[in-house]
């Protein structure tokens, strides 16, 4: 089965303002989809989420950070801080997050 990270121009920016907002779309659900499968809360520009060494295609350094200020303007990421390296990704919603936390502490007591 073929994914989105399969296909090489997904690792270009486009330069169409249509498909380039589609792209950041699909990068969205891609990022939330492997962090969510990873367990992981922290994304920077060093991740491996960035590359596919089988079809040998990269984003680049530019690309990296407009997805970044992407995910972060829809609320699925904040900043880790004003060097904007980095970023927390909310695979779940704050909402979520709570509900969970709190049914937690309902139980446990």
């Amino acid at each position: 089965m073929t994914t989105i990270s399969e296909f090489p121009p997904f690792y270009t920016q486009q330069p169409n303002g249509t498909t380039l907002s589609q792209q950041l779309s699909l990068w969205q659900r891609h990022i939330l989809a492997t962090c969510k499968q990873r367990r992981q809360f922290k994304l920077s520009y060093s991740d491996d989420i960035w590359a596919n060494d089988k079809i040998k295609r990269a984003a680049s350094k530019d690309f990296i950070g407009a997805i970044l200020e992407s995910i972060v303007k829809d609320g699925v990421a904040a900043f880790t801080d004003a060097s904007k390296d980095s970023v927390w990704v909310y695979w779940r919603s704050l909402a979520e997050w709570s509900e969970i936390v709190y049914d937690y502490a309902s139980t446990a007591i």
